[in-house]
């Protein structure tokens, strides 16, 4: 008896019953970061700042990123001076971390009057250094603020400098498509999909320019010097299967969560006979629940144990 064509068959009603979903959405593409003015400077003594925890969107999990955002920016004061805007993420003063806005205003508070302090500033995906005095002064602030780096999220999911040979690799997170295509940070890239590249605008311009999932080719060269190419295929939202069964037999099916994009609502049943079934299973957020047949079932979480 020829049991492959039997398998085949199931697979295929299988397949034709199930359905899956992404995990999140891709975030938007950033506009271009406007330029950082520096206009003159007011009386004001004081940075001038009000902030919040940085909650991210995180197409995986909502947590906070490093850094605090802007909120309120006072008229005149030296924040305002350095054109530090509502919605700027502000990382570090003076090469120390921030992670709260206690810690801004402790930092801020160890500095006198007329102290020009360095804050490092990330405006939509690219990161400043920016000088800023914290005393009156009747001209601008200081030299204008060096641009560091590009952060893109949507396709390489990486940060990028550009250098006078090429754009340079500064980071890649482990899963990352550069990090998963063996192109190690430090690495200049010269070329996408046969396009020259001279800064890090356009490089992310040009992978933003194929789809997501997409493989592209890249010339790049490696801290050793050597000139490689690699196949990069860039970021896209994992997805999840959704629902899944055969007739009578099982049925899988499960609800996407937005918040920490995972199933929040989950069922299975085996032995589906309508009024009764072998097993069945469901978990809506932390509460799970377990039958067998009818009459013997219990609960965890949120739920109570039934008879």
């Amino acid at each position: 008896m020829h049991t492959a064509p039997i398998y085949v068959a199931c697979l295929a009603c299988l397949a034709a019953g199930c359905r899956s979903g992404p995990l999140g959405t891709l975030p938007e593409p950033y506009r271009e970061s406007p330029g950082w003015s520096l206009p003159e400077a007011a009386s004001e003594t004081f940075l001038g700042l009000e902030t919040r925890e940085n909650l991210s969107g995180s197409l995986e999990a909502l947590a906070y990123e490093p850094g605090v955002q802007v909120t309120t920016v006072a008229a005149g004061s030296p924040a305002a001076e350095a054109d530090v805007r509502r919605g700027d993420v502000v990382l570090a003063l003076d090469g120390a971390e921030i992670d709260r806005p206690a810690t801004l205003a402790d930092y801020v508070a160890r500095h006198a009057a007329g102290d020009q302090v360095m804050l490092r500033v990330r405006r939509g995906d690219t990161v400043f250094d920016v000088p800023t005095l914290l005393r009156a002064s009747g001209s601008p602030t200081g030299p204008a603020p060096e641009e560091l780096w590009l952060v893109d999220r949507l396709r390489s999911r990486a940060a990028w400098r550009t250098r006078v040979d090429g754009v340079e690799l500064l980071h890649a997170a482990t899963g990352t498509p550069f990090e998963r295509a063996g192109v190690p940070v430090g690495s200049r890239v010269r070329s996408v999909a046969g396009e020259p590249v001279a800064t890090a605008r356009r490089l992310l311009s040009l992978l933003r320019a194929h789809d997501a999932g997409q493989r592209v080719e890249v010339e790049y060269v490696a801290p050793d010097g050597g000139t490689q190419r690699a196949k990069v295929r860039l970021f896209d939202v994992p997805r999840r299967i959704t629902e899944a069964g055969l007739p009578i037999l099982f049925h899988y099916e499960a609800e996407l969560g937005s918040a920490e994009e995972q199933a929040q609502e989950t069922r299975f049943v085996l032995l589906d006979l309508w009024l009764i079934s072998l097993f069945r299973y469901e978990r809506d957020g932390v509460e799970r629940r377990w039958r067998f047949l009818r009459f013997f079932r219990f609960a965890s979480g949120e739920g109570e144990l039934a008879e």
